[in-house]
């Protein structure tokens, strides 16, 4: 389950030694490592003026950030970036009570809505009694990522982010459900992130029914977005390509999408398709492929 602490820590420290120690001693999927800077993200949070500086030095660093936004957004403002890991801000506001605004804020703020993290996440609050949030525990080695796939979900905890608290959200293992503040609060995060390779989809879920419901991030959103070009544009002369995708990528997704625009670039070889997807080592492939044919099958009838 999420790991929960109270650092007892006096005097503050800069974002430079936040950076310093990370660089140093903090690993993705190293807890222990991740943990050991609890304390000085616990300093940095005592410092009282340290997003002043950091609005200020934003505004003043490029006059037109606003089209470059900077890791800047309504809720969140990125303090540091590395390769392997972030530090940011985020705001938390309680939902306004009027037309639109509720759905509005409890969207840009994601409260209710269940999902899990695809990095390692050590924050602590700074500023207000913080969030509340609902903390539920999957097995990650044991979801294959389909919409809808059922999946198991242990409840753990119900706990909030008051000022000074710290709790780490394991990648991955760790789902769950932001519930309005009330009050204003701002929490500050270090974000472990892995090395490409391990990188994993991330999922929101609907707890309770212990579904699937939808892919928030994917790392293979890019080459998931050159096949929708593809698609849209009639590339035939990408079908070889994408055909080695289908029967060659080593994430099951873009092999499903592969064989969905490859079908749709060469229909007459669609059957022959989704027959050799039948034999993929992938479930998801294999369900997707019989659902194809058997619709196919229907169709002829």
């Amino acid at each position: 389950m999420a790991f929960s602490l109270y650092p007892a820590v006096q005097g503050s420290a800069s974002v430079e030694d936040l950076v310093s120690y990370c660089r140093s001693h903090v690993n993705y999927g190293d807890y222990d490592s991740i943990l050991g800077a609890s304390d000085v993200l616990s300093a940095l949070a005592n410092d009282r003026e340290l997003l002043v500086r950091a609005i200020n030095s934003t505004l003043l660093e490029r006059d037109d950030y606003f089209n470059d936004n900077m890791g800047v957004s309504s809720q969140s403002i990125i303090l540091h970036s590395d390769p392997t890991f972030k530090i940011r801000a985020n705001v938390w506001k309680a939902p306004v009570a009027r037309a639109g605004s509720m759905v509005h804020d409890s969207n840009l703020y994601s409260y209710n809505y269940a999902h899990n993290h695809n990095f390692e996440l050590l924050t602590v609050g700074y500023l207000g009694s913080g969030y509340w949030t609902e903390i539920h525990e999957c097995k990650p080695d044991r979801i294959q990522g389909y919409i809808g796939e059922r999946v198991e979900l242990a409840y753990m905890e119900k706990t909030s982010l008051p000022r000074g608290k710290v709790i780490l959200f394991r990648a991955c293992e760790d789902v769950h459900t932001q519930l309005p503040c009330e009050e204003l609060s701002i929490s500050l995060n270090l974000l472990v992130v892995p090395p490409y390779e391990r990188l994993a989809d991330q999922y929101s879920f609907d707890v309770t029914k212990s579904q699937i419901t939808g892919v928030i991030t994917s790392p293979n959103v890019g080459c998931m977005s050159l096949l929708t070009f593809a698609a849209l544009l009639g590339t035939t002369e990408a079908y070889n390509s994408i055909e080695q995708l289908a029967f060659g990528s080593r994430h099951w997704r873009v092999r499903n999408a592969a064989l969905e625009v490859a079908s749709l670039l060469a229909p007459g070889e669609r059957d022959g398709l989704w027959r050799r997807a039948e034999r993929d080592a992938d479930p998801a492939v294999r369900r997707s492929a019989r659902r194809w044919l058997d619709r196919e099958q229907s169709e002829a009838k």
